[in-house]
């Protein structure tokens, strides 16, 4: 079940990834909450959708609340076009989202388009930021 190298644990199941963030004291979950404690973090690629990521995120901003994060999540506006009407109720979802988001410590970065995703990465990575 459990493959053990000299690099660490591995998972390969649904079944190993949930038993993996079961333990609070696991080695792969204090990494994460010491590393989110001590630097901001960009969150790329990730929807911010796995309960236990958002649960270390909201574990560490509790314990270290001057620490922020930062997530880049798209913003499907061609969706919402299509949607007719229904495109104000998602932009009113993506509100509360990133409200939501907020009262964990992370900070949402729109983007309109996956196109536009590596623009604003550059942006946030550059100096002057």
């Amino acid at each position: 079940r459990w493959r053990r190298s000299k690099a660490g644990n591995f998972v390969f199941s649904e079944d190993d990834y949930h038993t993996e963030y079961a333990d609070p004291y696991r080695w792969s979950n204090m990494t994460q909450i010491s590393h989110l404690g001590k630097y901001t973090g960009l969150f790329v690629g990730l929807s911010m959708t796995d309960p236990n990521i958002r649960r270390l995120i909201d574990v560490t901003h509790r314990q270290f609340p001057e620490v922020v994060n930062y997530a880049v999540l798209v913003r499907d506006a061609a969706a919402g076009r299509a949607a007719g009407g229904q495109g104000v109720l998602q932009n009113i979802f993506k509100d509360v989202e990133a409200e939501s988001f907020g009262k964990i410590g992370v900070r949402v970065i729109w983007a309109a388009s996956y196109e536009e995703v590596p623009v604003l990465v550059r942006k946030v990575c550059e100096p002057d930021g």
